[in-house]
């Protein structure tokens, strides 16, 4: 019981720390910027024209793409733990080994994109939205998260 309320403790001082350090880039233009191992924790980067961006391995926790322009980008091996990337656009993108366990993917286009080795699980997006993933080399596509539309 002491192990838990210590850890429980320490996150909620993690989670204090990162709003305090909260970073808003909204409707940035960062197109072909190397983002290579960048350190973007709960950055607000929705509406960010991100386009040919190489974000490889970049950890993009809790972080808010929604609306950003993604296509071409890079983000292989990239941490996108429940990040927002609801109404993203990821055409062409490399999605090949990224972590998007718990993320909000609504309405996220994704034509094109190499998804091999991309982690989805708990990830939130419609029925229609999963059945176009089929056969894209997602793991654990049987454990996305179906959201009403």
């Amino acid at each position: 019981m002491k192990d838990f309320h210590r850890t429980s403790t320490i996150l909620q001082k993690t989670r204090k720390a990162m709003a305090s350090t909260q970073r808003s880039f909204g409707e940035a233009s960062l197109v072909g910027a190397t983002l290579c191992g960048a350190n973007l924790v709960a950055v607000n980067l929705s509406e960010a024209n991100l386009a040919e961006a190489d974000l490889i391995g970049a950890n993009c926790i809790i972080a808010n793409f929604s609306k950003a322009d993604l296509s071409k980008a890079n983000l292989s091996r990239a941490m996108l733990l429940m990040s927002n990337l609801s109404g993203a656009t990821m055409e062409k993108a490399n999605l090949s080994g990224v972590y998007m366990c718990r993320a909000n993917m609504s309405e996220a286009i994704l034509c094109e994109a190499n998804l091999s080795g991309a982690i989805m699980k708990d990830a939130h997006m419609s029925e229609i939205e999963k059945a176009l993933l089929y056969n894209r080399g997602v793991i654990d596509l049987e454990k996305l998260r179906v959201i009403a539309e």
